[in-house]
Order: C-alpha cells, then sequence, then structure tokens
C-alpha cells in the first residue's frame, strides 16, 4: 500500500491562510508547490514560510517556486 501524498500549491499568501484556518492538517502535505513572486518578495515572508515548512511532512518534503 502506498503512503499518503498530498500536495499543496498555492501563493504563500494563501497557503498562510489555508494553514490558519486548521480545515486540514498540513503535516499530511509532501510538496508544496509556491507560486507568486509579489508574495515572495515582500517584508516577512520568512515567518510564514518557516511556519509552514515546520508543519509539512518532513519526510517527503519538497518545495516548488516556478518562475
Amino acid at each position: 500500500m502506498w503512503p499518503e501524498f498530498h500536495v499543496a500549491i498555492g501563493t504563500l499568501t494563501v497557503l498562510q491562510k489555508v494553514h490558519a484556518s486548521n480545515y486540514f492538517p498540513f503535516s499530511t502535505i509532501s510538496c508544496v508547490v509556491l507560486y507568486g513572486v509579489d508574495d515572495l518578495l515582500d517584508l516577512g515572508f520568512e515567518a510564514p514560510l518557516e511556519q509552514i515548512v515546520r508543519d509539512t511532512h518532513v519526510s517527503n518534503l519538497h518545495l516548488i517556486f516556478p518562475v
């Protein structure tokens, strides 16, 4: 049986809102795809990104920043 593999796709702002809502546990996410260069260039992006990464399933974590 294959392990669950969940992907989160969105801007940092959207993922931050979903994370704060506790709609689903971020510990089940294996891959995070972030897009939206404007979000990543805003001041203060480090803390929200660190929180999402910390709560994401670390054994198979991939961060993807499409250009």
